[in-house]
C-alpha cells in the first residue's frame, strides 16, 4: 500500500498476542504503599493469612536504598513485625514476593485475609 504526503491510516481492531518458546515462568511481585501516615511510638505491620501455598511468600520492606525481608515465609493466622526501624517518613511501602524467582514452573496461591498497619502511642 503506498500512501501520500497527506494519507492516513487507521486501524480498528488490533490482537496482541504474546508467544512464548517454552514453558510458563511464574513470579509474584505486589507492591504495597501507604501514606499520609503519623509518626507513632509502637508501628506494627500485620498480615493475617489464610490458605497458604507450597512456595513460601515473602514480605519485603523498602528502607529508603533497597528492598529488606520482614517475613520470610508467611505463615496461616497473624504475622506481626515490628516496622518502627523502617517507618520514618509519612510513607510505608512492602511487598509480596514468592520465594522461587528463577524457572519458577508452577503457579502457587496465597490467601491474605487482612493487612493493615498497627500504629499507637
Amino acid at each position: 500500500m503506498d500512501l501520500l504526503p497527506n494519507d492516513h491510516v487507521y486501524l480498528d481492531l488490533v490482537n496482541a498476542v504474546k508467544a512464548s518458546g517454552g514453558q510458563p515462568r511464574y513470579e509474584l511481585d505486589l507492591e504495597v504503599q501507604w501514606s499520609g501516615l503519623p509518626t507513632k511510638i509502637n508501628e506494627y505491620l500485620m498480615i493475617h493469612g489464610g490458605s497458604q501455598g507450597a512456595e513460601a511468600l515473602q514480605v519485603d520492606v523498602w528502607d529508603g536504598i533497597q528492598w529488606v525481608t520482614l517475613i520470610g515465609d508467611v505463615q496461616t493466622g497473624w504475622n506481626n513485625v515490628d516496622v518502627s526501624t523502617y517507618l520514618t517518613g509519612s510513607t510505608f511501602n512492602i511487598r509480596f514476593k514468592d520465594t522461587t524467582q528463577i524457572g519458577d514452573l508452577s503457579q502457587d496461591n496465597w490467601e491474605i485475609d487482612a493487612l493493615f498497619l498497627n500504629l499507637f502511642d
